[in-house]
């Protein structure tokens, strides 16, 4: 989604860049693809490495909201902060805040977006992929649907889950 979206605004002329990790694999996160700037299909794309992360206790809690284990505050945050996230990709962000003038983040289950939307909220958009499961519940996805931007959604009834958990949204 994420590329076909990017390859339509560069075919429609509108600036765009992708600000992503070199992970391939959505389970591993290894960083299997080269750090840095290439350009593919038009869309000049950045990559950066994946940062440190503990992926057993990601698993563990990840499983145990997936299973309705009620994690506390500070859980939540530690699920999120074991999650794919990337610190450089989050420099690489920064070092360019001036040329941006809006992030699109998706989709709302990785730290790569939690944090992105973190980040810089007053700029990001999100586009969460959101459905009805027990991660879209807890604190601090409910907490990203809030504070961004805005959000766009997929269909009506994402558009419906995001706002019946976070209303204003």
């Amino acid at each position: 989604l994420c590329r076909s979206i990017a390859e339509d605004l560069v075919a429609h002329d509108i600036a765009t860049e992708v600000f992503t990790t070199c992970a391939v694999d959505h389970f591993t996160w290894t960083n299997e693809l080269p750090a840095g700037r290439a350009v593919e299909n038009g869309v000049p794309v950045n990559r950066f490495p994946v940062g440190a992360r503990d992926p057993e206790r990601f698993d563990q809690l990840h499983h145990g909201i997936n299973g309705g284990d009620q994690l506390d505050p500070v859980e939540q945050i530690e699920w999120m902060l074991n999650s794919v996230w990337s610190p450089e990709l989050l420099n690489g962000l920064a070092a360019r805040d001036g040329e941006i003038r809006c992030r699109i983040a998706m989709p709302y289950l990785f730290g790569t977006t939690y944090w992105t939307v973190a980040q810089d909220p007053a700029k990001t958009v999100l586009m969460p992929c959101l459905h009805e499961e027990a991660h879209a519940h807890t604190s601090p996805v409910r907490h990203m649907l809030r504070s961004c931007l805005g959000c766009v959604a997929n269909a009506p009834a994402e558009e419906r889950l995001v706002r019946s958990l976070a209303p204003g949204a």
